[in-house]
């Protein structure tokens, strides 16, 4: 089976990121990324991140609050975060969530 995946990039004037965090049991290690892209479909940065957790979604949601705060420090204010975490996007509608 072939399983085709179309990236779509963002509006003039905005930046796109895609997050991912992950998590192996043995030996216990987690990590997250993103790639920040421009509206032309350039890479414009990136990040990893080693991280001590053993929960994906603590992975997955660190992947997306670190991309909102380089994207804040670079002042890239029209943001689209994308990421293959329901549950992340169910955080950001309910701060309660949020370890």
């Amino acid at each position: 089976m072939i399983i085709e995946v179309f990236w779509h990039p963002p509006i003039t004037s905005w930046f796109k990121v895609n997050t991912d965090g992950a998590v192996t049991k043995n030996p216990p290690k987690a990590g997250c990324g993103g790639i920040f892209q421009n509206n032309h479909g350039f890479t414009i940065g990136c990040f990893a991140q080693n991280l001590l957790t053993d929960n994906a979604f603590v992975a997955e949601i660190s992947a997306a609050l670190i991309a909102i705060e380089i994207a804040h420090r670079n002042s890239w204010s029209n943001l689209w975060l994308e990421t293959d975490s329901k549950l992340t996007m169910m955080a950001f509608k309910n701060a309660a969530l949020i370890p």
